[in-house]
């Protein structure tokens, strides 16, 4: 069979598995590990993942390498292996589309209820809050470790603790994402980075218009 018939079926058969489930491609990035660009290129005929990785991509959808590859007719000629109760569903309860905003965008938030119900910019995570939604991030302040352009997922229901990384926006001041730490009396708020240019922020409840903490934070290799 020739390579170029082979990543046309297995394109199709990636998109296919992927969907019978549920997922989104990002979905299947993050159960699998692989990059959303490796994934898309896959699915765009681009390439071929190695062995190693077909192996990983049949067990996420359930399915065999075989069938990924064309060497099996699959699900339309013959039965897959029964997964267990509820296992699609249990996928697509712990995975889920949030709404991202941009740096800006968050800084004209008041609160998380002011985000638009029509909203058409998703990303996925696992995160179990109702109202989670993602901001990406802009700055350097939290380099080399966070760059400007990763995305982060915020808990609107959920309080900072002790150096948790945390998104929020400050009366006058704008918005900021920093580590957060708590002073023993519960009074002061310090706001830190990782990039030693910038000094802490010391702050009071009363001055933040809403603080968030983080769940994750992901990369976007591709800008």
């Amino acid at each position: 069979m020739k390579k170029t018939k082979i990543e046309h079926i297995l394109s199709e058969r990636l998109r296919i598995g992927r969907t019978r489930l549920g997922l989104t491609q990002q979905a299947l990035a993050r159960l699998t590990g692989f990059s959303l660009s490796a994934i898309g290129n896959w699915e765009s005929c681009q390439n071929i993942p190695s062995p190693a990785k077909l192996g990983v991509l049949a067990g996420t959808l359930g399915v065999s390498i075989d069938y990924l590859l064309g060497h099996d007719p699959g699900p339309g000629a013959q039965p897959l292996p029964t997964p267990p109760p509820g296992a699609a569903r249990q996928i697509k309860q712990e995975i889920r589309e949030v709404p991202i905003v941009s740096w800006a965008q968050a800084g004209a938030l008041v609160a998380y209820t002011d985000l638009d119900a029509a909203w058409h910019e998703f990303t996925a995570t696992t995160c179990r809050d109702e109202n989670s939604f993602a901001v990406t991030i802009a700055g350097d302040s939290m380099e080399p470790k966070y760059s400007s352009g990763d995305i982060a997922i915020l808990m609107p229901n959920v309080e900072p603790r002790n150096g948790c990384l945390v998104a929020c926006k400050l009366k006058n001041e704008g918005v900021f994402f920093k580590l957060f730490h708590q002073s023993s009396d519960g009074k002061i708020f310090r706001l830190s980075s990782y990039n030693p240019v910038y000094p802490v922020m010391e702050c009071k409840k009363d001055d933040f218009v809403w603080i968030y903490p983080a769940y994750q934070v992901t990369k976007n290799v591709w800008r």
